[in-house]
């Protein structure tokens, strides 16, 4: 007995479980997405969120579905029956049957930019070619009058424009690209980003505002005074004969009488719009945050259900209570899996880099360096010396705070704990293109990209010395339980428990160039290491080492491919992995069974404290939980390590009883676990 005891114990502190089909989970709370275009098809709409591809739903529906795991998408666009998508990292693509599968079109030169005008199709390469049979065959239509490339397309109903490199003038054409119009864009500044014709009027969006044309004067006159400071205009929506503006803070519709912007974002909240499209008696809009949905006479209100695509660029635990970063928001949960709320905070600003302390948090912001001690509900600052200047990286020693300014080529600054003065770290080494710094016990350490390395300093800044056989200052470092890892794509993983005065491997044979983030468990056994792989086909890197897979194991499966992004963080925490894909939320799983120690199970007495009956069993098994309070699930193993069965139960004193009928004979484990760790195990034997 004892003997199966310690078996018992080490199989549940060792296994990792790949042979599980599992599933990596969003988190629930966490919702939205940059939606980049929006589209009705049918009766159903259609929008490219950022990196994630193609998500669709019925108007009467919901809740979104992805159609798509095509990333790097651009422009989504229909005629008939036919829809057509392109993007960076693909080319010109169709789908018959409502996005359910998309094919790329035979024949199609790589192209940069797509538009379709009634039932014209319309591709920009080097020149504008046109299709009037879904891509089979084309036409140059291109203003003849240049030999330069074009540079991007625009379309409306009826009406395509076309904008040309060196050219300083845009083009209008109403008969489908058979002849055009010139126009000269002197005096207009920005990067256009879209053209539009309105009431016998052209106008154009752009970085600096919002144009129009003066077809006497033959000039553009900017109206902006009624826009907020610093907006830009992404796109042009007519409807019910006005006209409106998607702007980085927010949707305007024109009052013509006044000349002037007028403000239609209750409640958006300042967020930025990319296009927009009528449905019935609403309107949808792509907003930064996922699409928007306003009816007659109502304020906007969100309708991103199931979209997972909010950049979290910061998980942590604080006790039993799980936050995020994401959006400018801290978000918490108290359970995973009924997800997570906004935290209510006041003077907080949009946040770079956390770190907590068992007195106070202290977060690198867009507003500079902030503190709380009331667990992030109130913030205060302290930036003197470093006003209205973003900061990037914080590090913490009993004397001085550190930072990492978000200026280019910025030196490290610092400043004393007792007395608020911000100012450069005196040292040549670390004056110039700093990038990440943490602390261990008083030891600061900082990666230089100018001097190539990695540095470190005994005296709060004062001096610094390079860390030998750190590696380049490429590589990227990380600190945790008093060690210094160093991440060296392609190559190792290896850490310091001395200051980095000596080295040890722990991984070897990286198969990623571009390792970004890790996370290991606390004795050492098991690491995710992630980043992506690239940067051509780039594509996201995410794998687990474990003493039963010392070569690592690809455990991306189920979360979406985002294209043209990263794994930024990967955090253990009691049984769970979470991560953090940088344009794809905070996402989760807990049935890989790390950094489970074997102090968890040493206080149990796995066949004693949970009481199973019948033992064998052959059909239906009993147990009968002892211990009292709160929700916990439990899990059913067999001897591989698979997840036969997972599910809910309450420690009530109750019996739960449970179907295993289904079972191949076998020995299987049984275990019992909530929030804070494994509270129960047995064995049982399943017979015919």
């Amino acid at each position: 007995m004892k003997l199966l005891k310690l078996f018992l114990a080490a199989f549940l502190v060792f296994i990792v479980l790949f042979s599980v089909k599992s599933q990596w989970i969003p988190c629930q709370g966490i919702e939205g997405a940059k939606t980049e275009d929006i589209i009705l098809h049918d009766s159903d709409l259609f929008i490219i969120t950022a990196g994630n591809g193609i998500n669709k739903k019925s108007i009467f529906a919901t809740t979104w579905d992805s159609v798509s795991v095509i990333g790097g998408l651009l422009k989504i666009r229909s005629i008939g029956d036919a829809l057509f998508c392109s993007g960076f990292t693909c080319n010109l693509l169709i789908s018959l049957n409502n996005g359910l599968t998309w094919e790329e079109i035979a024949d199609c030169p790589y192209i940069e930019d797509m538009e379709t005008v009634d039932s014209c199709l319309f591709i920009m390469d080097y020149y504008l070619l046109r299709s009037v049979d879904y891509g089979e065959t084309w036409t140059n239509v291109n203003p003849s009058f240049s030999s330069e490339p074009l540079q991007h397309i625009y379309a409306q109903e009826g009406i395509l424009f076309c904008e040309i490199n060196n050219v300083d003038s845009i083009f209008k054409s109403e008969d489908y690209g058979e002849s055009w119009t010139s126009f000269p864009i002197t005096g207009m500044e920005g990067y256009i980003r879209d053209i539009y014709a309105f009431d016998e009027k052209l106008w154009i969006g752009s970085g600096e505002g919002a144009y129009v044309y003066d077809n006497n004067a033959l000039t553009w006159n900017k109206i902006q005074d009624s826009l907020p400071e610093n907006s830009y205009v992404n796109s042009f929506y007519e409807d019910s004969g006005m006209l409106y503006c998607c702007t980085n803070h927010g949707y305007f519709g024109f009052n013509a009488q006044d000349s002037i912007w007028v403000n239609n974002s209750e409640g958006l909240e300042s967020r930025a719009c990319w296009a927009a499209c009528r449905v019935g008696n609403s309107i949808y809009l792509a907003t930064d945050s996922g699409p928007f949905i306003k009816s007659e006479g109502e304020d906007w209100l969100p309708d991103y259900d199931d979209l997972f695509g909010i950049p979290v660029t910061q998980v942590f635990v604080v006790g039993s209570r799980t936050y995020a970063l994401a959006k400018g928001n801290i978000y918490y949960s108290d359970d995973i899996p009924n997800g997570f709320e906004i935290l209510e905070t006041q003077d907080y600003c949009q946040p770079r880099q956390m770190i907590v302390t068992d007195t106070s948090w202290y977060l690198g912001s867009d507003c500079g360096f902030l503190i709380s001690i009331d667990s992030g509900q109130s913030w205060t600052a302290q930036n003197a010396g470093i006003e209205g200047i973003t900061i990037l990286d914080i590090a913490l020693t009993d004397q001085y705070y550190f930072a990492q300014l978000g200026v280019w080529g910025s030196p490290l600054f610092r400043t004393r704990v007792d007395s608020i003065a911000w100012e450069k770290v005196p040292n040549e080494r670390i004056s110039t293109d700093v990038g990440d710094i943490d602390a261990i016990n008083n030891v600061l350490f900082a990666r230089s990209f100018a001097y190539d390395s990695l540095y470190k300093s005994e005296d709060y800044g004062t001096t610094f010395e390079a860390i030998l056989d750190a590696g380049d200052g490429t590589a990227y470092f990380f600190v945790k339980d008093d060690k210094l890892f160093i991440l060296r794509g392609y190559e190792n993983v290896v850490y310091s428990d001395d200051y980095g005065l000596s080295w040890q491997i722990l991984i070897s044979d990286l198969e990623s160039d571009y390792i970004y983030c890790m996370d290991i468990t606390g004795n050492l056994e098991t690491t995710v290491i992630g980043g992506f792989v690239g940067p051509w086909d780039p594509v996201n890197y995410l794998s687990m080492y474990s003493p039963d897979h010392p070569y690592g194991e690809d455990i991306i499966e189920n979360l979406p491919p985002y294209q043209w992004s990263t794994i930024n963080q990967v955090l253990f925490d009691n049984g769970r992995i979470y991560v953090c894909p940088s344009s794809g939320g905070l996402w989760y799983r807990d049935d890989l069974m790390v950094n489970i120690k074997e102090d968890d199970l040493s206080k149990k007495q796995p066949s004693d404290s949970l009481k199973i009956f019948p033992n064998p069993v052959s059909n239906y098994l009993t147990m009968v939980l002892q211990e009292k309070g709160g929700q916990s699930e439990y899990l059913i193993f067999d001897q591989l390590g698979q997840m036969m069965k997972r599910n809910l139960c309450e420690r009530d004193n109750s019996e739960t009883t449970f179907d295993v009928s289904g079972f191949p004979q076998g020995v299987y484990f049984i275990v019992i676990r909530n929030s804070k760790g494994i509270l129960q195990a047995a064995k049982f034997v399943k017979v015919d």
